[in-house]
């Protein structure tokens, strides 16, 4: 931000040499970025803090500020204001503002038998100066003010407001399709994000940003609105990305101004146009301020703030240092103050900064260097992350592969697995058409990654761990969230889902969870009868299944896709806090196969369910190790081969007794399934 250093010393007689000022400003207030000689001026181009702006944006916020860090007096500038008692600015003109939360104060004077004219040299030279053309002397005033003071201001042509003897200005939003025409005859399509100043008809200016042409001040203006408006910063911000129009005003309104800057600013304004186009100021402000700003007071420890700064300072220094920078002294003991802090001192909220500004003024140089006094301990681990890296380094181990994708989905993403917008969180401003919504679930982004990376290699195995964002009747909340999908072009989509539910299985086990059991469910993305939900402990920790061919489509990938999601959090409730062990067993086991032909319709879970309740005493394990689905099969059958394990723990296995609970598998499968034996 530019600043004239010859205007700065019309305030400050005692300023220093423009050097020596701009390694104070840099040392004790903000960095002095570049100086240049603009014709006969000086210019620093200061980078201020955003939270700065509300009371140093302007060269009079500025003055002080020096004016406290050197110490040197200010010479305060003033003004003469002469109202016109016989005509009231109530009258004439009344403001109404939609939604007090969009501007939090307006203040509005009216000038009548203005003459509109060039403004002199020295007014055209100070704006020049800090980067601003001059248009007229109307204009040109409300621009030297915000200058000076840091509130921008706007002047309108009273009439061409829509009205007959009492004016109306609406403070309101901008309606669908509603366009503006600004003051460099660009048109302007409005909407319900956009902040305007309005008449009874018209939008005349985009609040806080530019204003329109048809209340423009011309040759033929003779009667005046003098804004000076305080708007939500955030609201500003966006109509500025929205319309892609950036002005000094915008930037300081995006910066967060204090509301107590209208009136000052206002009164200035109208004394100089005053002073340049002659005209009657209307008796009165109209001022519509709906939140009154409370007194802020802050206490200050002295104490307190020799243990934070590590070193002591001499209290009268502490008081002179509150003086000089505006700060009021409303009480005082041995050991504290208690400060009123100035309205444009927004940045002031805590006793931090009440220390800062102490030490900021007595120099950081003049601290003294000493070692730390305090234990350095390392950070306490983190068990979320170490149960996610723990989830990470299994799967790995497994052959699945990491990967990461954005947490943003788009509107079409979410009409493809049929989730209703309304129940996903839509971003305020999204950078593209394809990141509009929060994520509900990994498996929008997994799908994607999947079927992408399937243009190159035959097989797929990736898993993701992130956060999914849920809408939920108080406010959103976010969920840690395990998503895997497998992906094959050579095996066949029943292989596959039994190798992710194995691979479910063993991240359980390595997890220490109790046994997983897998129960019948529908979802909207995943193929029916292909798709289970996830059990431990009898509670539902997520969901497996065939990804819905229909979506393979939608994301141009033609080859099955086995998917599953997790929470991660339900997980890491349930993993055990202490290991249970079991000896290694003292007697062999014996391996016997088995392959049975069945109907296609059959699950394997019941078939599973039938060969563990026939033998459960001697029956170790049940391995699936075939699946053939296709030629030199009857129509509608499948053929499984498993590897049955028995072991017994007190003995060894004899044949006889093995063939006998064989049998007895068989004869069960058979009568249960109608399963023929190969």
């Amino acid at each position: 931000m530019k600043f004239s250093y010859n205007w700065l010393k019309e305030y400050l007689p005692k300023l220093p040499a423009v050097q020596k000022l701009a390694e104070d400003l840099t040392l004790k207030s903000f960095e002095v970025e570049k100086i240049e000689k603009v014709n006969s001026d000086i210019v620093m181009d200061i980078n201020l803090p955003p939270n700065r702006f509300s009371d140093s944006s302007g060269h009079l916020g500025l003055a002080k500020e020096i004016s406290a860090i050197l110490d040197i007096p200010l010479k305060t500038p003033t003004f003469h204001l002469n109202e016109n008692g016989k005509l009231k600015a109530s009258n004439f003109l009344q403001i109404k503002v939609q939604n007090k939360n969009d501007c939090l104060r307006y203040s509005s004077r009216v000038i009548f038998d203005v003459k509109v004219k060039e403004s002199p040299d020295w007014l055209k030279k100070r704006l020049e100066s800090c980067g601003l053309q001059p248009i007229n002397n109307i204009v040109d005033a409300t621009n030297y003010v915000m200058l000076l003071t840091g509130q921008p201001l706007h002047a309108f042509d009273y009439d061409k407001l829509m009205g007959k003897k009492i004016k109306t200005l609406i403070i309101r939003r901008g309606l669908s399709k509603e366009k503006i025409i600004t003051l460099d005859n660009k048109e302007v399509e409005l909407n319900e994000n956009i902040l305007v100043i309005a008449d009874l008809k018209n939008p005349l200016a985009i609040a806080g940003i530019k204003g329109g042409k048809m209340a423009e001040i011309d040759s033929n203006t003779k009667r005046i609105v003098l804004e000076s408006a305080n708007f939500d910063h955030a609201l500003i911000r966006r109509a500025s990305q929205i319309t892609k129009i950036v002005t000094d005003a915008s930037l300081r309104f995006e910066r967060t101004l204090s509301p107590s800057l209208t009136i000052d600013a206002l009164n200035y304004v109208a004394a100089l146009i005053q002073k340049l186009a002659d005209g009657k100021i209307l008796k009165g402000i109209i001022d519509v301020f709906p939140t009154k700003i409370s007194k802020k007071v802050l206490g200050f420890n002295f104490e307190q703030f020799y243990q934070f700064a590590g070193f002591s300072i001499d209290k009268k220094f502490i008081e002179k240092a509150f003086k000089r920078l505006g700060f009021k002294i409303v009480k005082q003991t041995a050991k504290d103050l208690f400060l009123e802090i100035p309205p444009q001192r927004i940045d002031i909220e805590r006793f931090e900064d009440l220390t800062e500004e102490v030490l900021r003024l007595y120099d950081y140089n003049k601290a003294p260097a000493a070692a730390p006094r305090t234990l350095i301990l390392p950070a306490p681990a983190n068990e979320d992350i170490i149960f996610r890296n723990k989830i990470k380094n299994i799967l790995i181990g497994l052959g699945v592969d990491e990967i990461y994708t954005y947490s943003f989905v788009s509107k079409k993403d979410l009409e493809n697995f049929k989730i209703a917008e309304k129940n996903a969180i839509s971003l305020e401003n999204p950078i593209s058409s394809d990141y509009t919504h929060l994520q509900p679930t990994l498996l929008i982004n997994l799908t994607k990654a999947t079927s992408s990376n399937l243009r190159f290699y035959d097989e797929v195995r990736i898993f993701e761990i992130s956060k999914t964002f849920q809408k939920a009747p108080i406010r959103p909340y976010e969920e840690w969230r395990l998503a895997i999908a497998l992906a094959d072009k050579t095996q066949p989509d029943d292989l596959l889902f039994f190798e992710l539910k194995g691979i479910i299985e063993q991240l359980t086990e390595g997890l220490n969870c109790a046994e997983v059991k897998f129960i019948d469910i529908d979802v909207n993305w995943l193929t029916k009868n292909r798709a289970a939900k996830i059990i431990i402990n009898e509670e539902e920790i997520g969901y497996i299944g065939q990804l819905n061919p229909r979506l393979s489509h939608l994301y141009n990938n033609e080859f099955p896709m086995e998917v599953a999601e997790l929470d991660v959090e339900k997980l890491y409730r349930l993993s055990k806090e202490e290991y249970e062990f079991t000896p290694l067993p003292k007697y062999p086991a014996v391996i016997r196969d088995i392959s049975i032909l069945v109907n296609r319709n059959i699950k394997m879970s019941d078939i599973l369910n039938i060969i563990h309740q026939s033998e459960p005493d001697i029956l170790f394990d049940v391995d699936l190790f075939d699946i053939y689905e296709g030629e030199n099969l009857p129509k509608n059958k499948k053929s499984l081969s498993f590897h049955l394990i028995f072991q017994a723990e007190d003995h060894t296995l004899t044949n006889e007794e093995v063939g006998k609970s064989m049998e007895k598998i068989i004869s069960n499968l058979k009568a249960k399934f109608n399963a023929e034996i190969r």
